[in-house]
C-alpha cells in the first residue's frame, strides 16, 4: 500500500510536509490578553516594591496602559520576556532605592507569578483558522511546534488556556535558543527535537524575525501572516504572505 505524505497547500503552491512551526503570539494567538497580563504585573510589582499609586500610574502608562483603561499602545507587551522584564525593571529601579540585581529579581518573581494567577482562559483568543490548522495538522500526523520568545512554560499555559497543548508535540521558549530570532537558533531547535529536515517544515509567523528564521534555517515554505505584527512589505521575503492560516490547508498524496 502506497505511503501518504501530507501536502501543504498555500497560493496554488503543494509542498511536502513533516512538521510546522509555528510562532505564538499574532501567529496562533491574539494580542487581546495582553494588556491585562501588563496590569496584572504593574499592580503585582507595586506591591511587592512598595510604590505608590503615583508611581503605578506611571507604571501602567509605560506598559501601555493609563490608570483607567487600554491606551491603545503595546510597548512592553510586544517584547521578548526577557527584554520586558529588563525594561521594567530599569524603568522602576530608581524609585527603590535597592540594588538593580534585587529588583530584577522581583520583577521575575512577579512576572512568574502572573503566569500562574492571570486566568488566560478568558482572555486568551486564538487568530482566524488556527485551532482547525493545529487540528489538521495532528490528524494528518503532521509534527507541529511552537517557538516564542515567552517563556516556555508561560507559552504551555497559553496553549492550555484554548486546550491545545496536546496539539502541540513541542515548544521552545526564549531559555531554550542561544540567540533570538531572526537568528535561527530556535527553529533548528525545534527541528532537531521533531526528527525533521528544515527543508521539509514550515515556519509560520507574524513578524520580519519570524520569516528572517525561517529562512536562515532553512525551512520551506516560510509564511508571513498578516495577523499580528507585520505589515505585507516587512514580511515580504517569505515564500508567501497571507491574512491568516485559513489560507494553509492540508491534502494527501501517495508517493
Amino acid at each position: 500500500m502506497p505511503c501518504m505524505a501530507p501536502l501543504l497547500n498555500v497560493d496554488g503552491r503543494t509542498y511536502p510536509l513533516e512538521a510546522c512551526i509555528l510562532d505564538k503570539d499574532g501567529t496562533l494567538l491574539g494580542f487581546d490578553h495582553w494588556l491585562e497580563v501588563m496590569r496584572m504585573r504593574a499592580e503585582l510589582l507595586a506591591g511587592a516594591l512598595s510604590l505608590s499609586r503615583s508611581q503605578l500610574d506611571t507604571l501602567l502608562r509605560f506598559v501601555g496602559l493609563d490608570g483607567g483603561g487600554r491606551s491603545g499602545e503595546v510597548r512592553i507587551t510586544v517584547l521578548p520576556r526577557s527584554e520586558a522584564e529588563e525594561a521594567v525593571a530599569e524603568y522602576v529601579h530608581s524609585w527603590t532605592g535597592t540594588t538593580m540585581t534585587r529588583v530584577r529579581e522581583k520583577v521575575r518573581a512577579v512576572f512568574a507569578r502572573v503566569d500562574e494567577l492571570f486566568p488566560f482562559e478568558r482572555y486568551v483568543r486564538a487568530t482566524p483558522g488556527a485551532e482547525e490548522f493545529l487540528h489538521e495538522a495532528r490528524q494528518l500526523g503532521v509534527k507541529t511546534a511552537v517557538v516564542t520568545h515567552d517563556g516556555r512554560a508561560a507559552a504551555e499555559r497559553h496553549l492550555q488556556a484554548l486546550s491545545w497543548l496536546e496539539l502541540v508535540d513541542v515548544v521552545i521558549g526564549v531559555e531554550d535558543m542561544k540567540a533570538l530570532k531572526p537568528a535561527p537558533d530556535g527553529v533548528l531547535k525545534a527541528c532537531e527535537l521533531l526528527r525533521t529536515a528544515p527543508g521539509r517544515s514550515l515556519m509560520a509567523g507574524d513578524t520580519p524575525a519570524d520569516v528572517g528564521a525561517g529562512l536562515v534555517a532553512g525551512c520551506r515554505p516560510v509564511i508571513g501572516l498578516l495577523t499580528g505584527l507585520g505589515e505585507s512589505t516587512e514580511l515580504s521575503a517569505a515564500h508567501h504572505v497571507v491574512d491568516d492560516l485559513t489560507a494553509l490547508s492540508f491534502s494527501e498524496s501517495s508517493r
